[in-house]
């Protein structure tokens, strides 16, 4: 009941009847943008207006929740509790699986477009990564702070990860690249390989659990807790990297408190 809940909010009302659809097809256009245009919502901190209605239901949805939760005990699931207790026990997880299932599927959305599942975008610019980040952490920020859910209770740490990498300036991303690229020796360079990390790496990493393991510390170590290796390649395969120009002044500016610090 709660799952088929949670997929019909998402699937027929946000999808349907809000701008989200358009919003996820647009994507596609967004993040390949080296550039903002200067009346765009971003500068005005704003969500896009194709995401100001999904904004509104979802805040809708994360108080309601919140106000069912407070009516019932809403903490950790205890199998001691019994009688009528256990039974308004159980009751107060509902709001907060609904929540989570309804993030879940989210996610899966937003993953879909800023991964490429469907091999729409082969390009990852700073500018466009700069207005997906700060739309989706508008979206991930309402269910972390209505719920106060910390990472590891958070459906939505990986999406965190994958916006706040592809979300890095040029200086450090770079600086994160070299140093997995120095740590994974590439069998295809001397073939010429154009990609960052190629297919012939991957499949080796997949073969050789202890290298694996290595970039995975790496990545780790670097404050992306929830991000796989393989996220992490898929992300700096496609994001190009540009010179220091003054033009990019304003956009560093108007990023650079979005951005992971490493």
């Amino acid at each position: 009941m709660v799952e088929e809940l949670s997929s019909t909010f998402v699937e027929n009302i946000l999808l349907e009847r809000t701008k989200l659809a358009s919003y996820l097809i647009q994507c596609a256009h967004t993040l390949s943008s080296n550039q903002i245009d200067r009346h765009h919502s971003f500068y005005a901190r704003e969500i896009s207006p194709e995401l100001a209605d999904v904004y509104n239901l979802l805040q809708t949805l994360c108080e309601v929740c919140q106000c069912a939760k407070n009516y019932t005990y809403g903490g950790p699931l205890k199998e001691d509790v019994e009688g009528p207790n256990a039974c308004i026990h159980i009751i107060g997880q509902i709001p907060l699986q609904i929540i989570k299932n309804v993030a879940g599927r989210i996610e899966e959305k937003l993953l879909e477009v800023a991964l490429d599942y469907n091999d729409m975008i082969p390009d990852l610019n700073h500018a466009g990564c700069a207005i997906f980040f700060f739309d989706v952490s508008q979206i991930t920020s309402l269910f972390q702070n209505t719920l106060h859910w910390d990472n590891a209770q958070s459906p939505l740490a990986r999406l965190d990860d994958v916006i706040n990498l592809m979300s890095l300036d040029d200086t450090k991303f770079r600086r994160l690249r070299d140093a997995l690229k120095d740590l994974l020796v590439d069998p295809s360079y001397e073939m010429g390989h154009m990609e960052c990390f190629s297919p012939m790496l991957i499949d080796l990493l997949g073969q050789d659990g202890t290298l694996f393991n290595e970039a995975q510390s790496m990545i780790f170590s670097q404050g992306f807790h929830y991000l796989s290796v393989y996220d992490a390649i898929n992300i700096m395969n496609r994001r190009r990297l540009l010179s220091t120009t003054s033009k990019d002044q304003n956009l560093r500016e108007a990023t650079n408190s979005n951005s992971v610090m490493l």
